[in-house]
């Protein structure tokens, strides 16, 4: 079977690459932090929380932002303000043809469709278990450690990670919203330490993550 469009282009900008992949979780994110030589991929509507003029090379988002009652609202307010080179839009619970005539005003030079059967496909090929369910939080991880995966299936060399987080809220927004796919986040955190991964995680999340283990 052939490598879907989406990940054919993400390999093409991400492969034998340093990659920095951003996350919405709260705090403060300078364009410095990011070397301009370096592939910046950004996970919904993160690129709204950089300080500083960056635009990202690859944008995720999942296509629930387009219907999301809660943090998707406020977020849908902003879209006009988002710049990419290419976005890449990941079904879930929202079909791909509503949520693109909603992403339609972020700014991109391209447009990429990952389908929800080549996401669950991807997901249980790759983490080489089936999935309990195709959509929610207690059956899938967040985008934004689906998009860790996914670096690594398309010949990232190493990813630093910034704005993942257990912790509730989003750079972006001064609304406090609920963090969904925590549980499945912390099996994806885990399954990339085991791997020996290179990858970069801030001490903050890995911390959250002993003091889980610790209680269970």
């Amino acid at each position: 079977m052939s490598e879907p469009a989406a990940f054919r282009r993400i390999r093409r900008i991400v492969e034998g690459q340093t990659v920095s992949l951003l996350g919405s979780a709260p705090g403060s994110y300078d364009a410095s932090l990011f070397p301009p030589d370096q592939p910046l991929v950004c996970i919904n509507a993160a690129s709204l929380g950089i300080i500083g003029q960056r635009t990202p090379e690859i944008t995720i988002i999942n296509s629930a932002v387009a219907g999301s009652p809660n943090a998707g609202k406020p977020t849908r307010e902003l879209l006009k303000h988002i710049s990419t080179r290419t976005l890449i839009i990941v079904e879930s619970g929202v079909q791909i043809e509503k949520a693109k005539t909603v992403f339609e005003p972020i700014k991109r030079e391209e447009t990429e469709i990952i389908s929800i059967d080549d996401r669950c496909n991807f997901l249980e090929k790759f983490l080489g278990k089936p999935l309990t369910g195709r959509v929610g939080g207690m059956h899938v991880p967040s985008t934004g450690f689906f998009s860790c995966l996914v670096m690594f299936a398309c010949g990232a060399s190493r990813v630093r990670t910034f704005g993942l987080s257990f912790d509730d809220g989003h750079s972006y927004l001064n609304e406090m919203y609920k963090r969904e796919h925590i549980e499945r986040d912390r099996d994806i955190l885990n399954w990339l330490m085991a791997g020996s991964f290179p990858i970069e995680f801030s001490p903050e999340l890995l911390s959250a993550r002993l003091l889980h283990d610790k209680t269970e």
